[in-house]
């Protein structure tokens, strides 16, 4: 997928989303993965999350709500720019990068022709996602010592990128 020259995307994501802060496995990298390889959410880590894809990526701004059952709502902001995926504050109205160069833990970019983000919290929680552009599904799984791991889903929205919004 990644070959030297070749044109592809590079990416960033979302509200807990993070940019790729490590050295992130190539498209090759994980087309040569086989046998008995996790799939789905438990697939996404650092390694797994390649920079780019092939198939280029239409400009848009996704939103993805997930009513977590106890009168709590949580949203999750995607805009895809030039095939750069940010993350993005409404408050701020501002889409940027959310790792730092270098940081562990983190990665978001392109598991497949999905969107993944792995990213560990300093109290060691293990937020993992993937988002189908196709179906506009995100798929969340969350990993916890105290609590085990608790996977839950959202359908999103995509339209043109908020008024105004400042891109980083």
């Amino acid at each position: 997928m990644n070959r030297p020259g070749a044109l592809f995307l590079t990416a960033a994501f979302a509200t807990l989303a993070v940019s790729a802060c490590t050295s992130p496995a190539t498209g090759e990298d994980i087309a040569a993965q086989t046998g008995d390889q996790p799939a789905g959410l438990e697939a996404v880590t650092v390694e797994s999350i390649a920079l780019g894809r092939e198939a280029p990526v239409e400009d848009q701004f996704i939103s993805c709500t997930e009513d977590q059952g106890n009168g709590i709502r949580t949203t999750q902001f995607f805009l895809i720019q030039n095939g750069v995926v940010k993350s993005y504050s409404q408050m701020q109205n501002l889409a940027r990068p959310m790792c730092d160069a270098g940081q562990p833990g983190c990665a978001l970019g392109w598991q497949g022709e999905k969107i993944g983000l792995y990213f560990e919290t300093a109290s060691g929680a293990v937020n993992q996602m993937l988002l189908d552009l196709e179906t506009l599904t995100l798929e969340k799984r969350l990993s916890t010592a105290s609590s085990g791991v608790e996977e839950t889903s959202a359908q999103c929205t995509s339209g043109p990128f908020p008024e105004g919004v400042v891109i980083d």
